[in-house]
């Protein structure tokens, strides 16, 4: 039987156009009365033995890990043969195999070791480690080395999950230039402006693969998803976190309408991500109001967990309801047709 993963494929090696795919799955979804058409669906598992070799990849990254603890062996050293290792993997089980939980596995394993063999060779410096209390991850020149690695890796095997970590690395590298050109003092004063700024930057980048792909057919809505899994936390934590440090009334309502607000754009691009980042925020608020009107503790995590829990069943269940109420009074406008498409509820 052929699956989205199938079509995806074949769209990404040009035997079928984008147009031709988003057409053979709105015929598939129509004949088989689909109820599930509108999931936030991307590429994870194609069968349990993926995860029998993502098994096999965790213990073989175990191996390394262990020598890494020699004392008389270079750490640079084990962690360049890993390197080297986990690649060979990716050729076998991304380039022809197409494991894609494997490949997470691989592309994590891939950068750590990375991470580990550029940082002995460039130790941070004492701007760098005052920048993070002196446990600085590795200095700006071993970002740069590690963040090249990954671009590379990207480029050889086009896995979307390491988009979401060169996403990082760039803002890693990033912050790390700015501390270097305003003081260590400064860039821990500026951080969470900053945050919000990397943050904002990947949600374009993420949104412009949605654009690019509205029916979801091809590797690009994986990168999409990937980048909104990074950009959604530094969005949210950049905005709301100034709030949530000290909360009042006016605090918990600026939450509750950067609830609203995520709860749109989730709509529009249906994408779940922006309103999972939002729910520890959205929770400060909601226990303080309830805690506004009762002085027991257990009263108002029990109130709080139980209207969390309320809101996310109740969009889950009605989300195709909910899209199309915001977006087909939006039908007249040509960014609409950018939008992945509002089916029947």
């Amino acid at each position: 039987m052929i699956t989205r993963n199938d079509l995806a494929a074949a769209v990404d090696d040009g035997l079928l156009t984008e147009a031709q795919a988003a057409g053979l799955i709105r015929r598939a979804e129509r004949s088989t009365g689909a109820a599930d058409a509108d999931d936030e669906r991307f590429r994870f598992l194609n069968g349990f033995n993926d995860v029998f070799l993502a098994l096999g990849i965790a213990l073989v990254a175990a191996a390394f890990i262990s020598f890494l603890f020699i004392v008389d062996v270079s750490q640079a050293a084990v962690a360049a043969g890993a390197v080297a290792v986990m690649w060979v993997l990716a050729e076998i089980l991304i380039r022809r195999y197409r494991a894609v939980l494997p490949a997470i596995f691989i592309s994590v394993a891939f950068t750590a070791f990375a991470c580990v063999q550029f940082g002995g060779l460039f130790p941070p410096t004492f701007t760098e480690r005052t920048m993070w209390d002196y446990l600085a991850p590795m200095s700006l020149e071993a970002a740069v080395c590690v963040l090249l690695s990954a671009v590379v890796f990207y480029w050889r095997f086009r896995l979307p999950f390491t988009l979401g970590t060169i996403g990082s690395l760039g803002y890693l590298c990033a912050f790390l230039i700015f501390g270097r050109l305003a003081g260590a003092a400064t860039a821990m004063e500026w951080i969470q402006v900053f945050t919000l700024c990397a943050g904002l930057a990947m949600f374009a980048a993420a949104a412009a693969y949605d654009f690019s792909d509205p029916a979801r057919v091809t590797r690009r809505s994986d990168c999409a998803f990937w980048l909104h899994m990074i950009a959604a936390p530094m969005i949210t934590h950049g905005l709301l976190a100034q709030f949530a440090a000290r909360v009042d009334i006016a605090a918990a309502m600026a939450i509750l309408g950067g609830f609203v607000m995520f709860a749109a754009i989730s709509l529009a691009l249906d994408r779940r991500i922006p309103l999972v980042s939002i729910l520890l925020y959205l929770g400060i608020a909601i226990g303080y109001l309830f805690a506004a009107v009762t002085v027991r503790s257990a009263f108002t995590v029990g109130a709080t967990l139980l209207v969390l829990g309320a809101i996310v069943v109740t969009m889950g269940v009605f989300w195709r309801q909910l899209r199309h109420a915001l977006l087909v009074p939006l039908d007249r406008y040509a960014f609409s047709r950018k939008l992945p498409p509002v089916r029947a509820s």
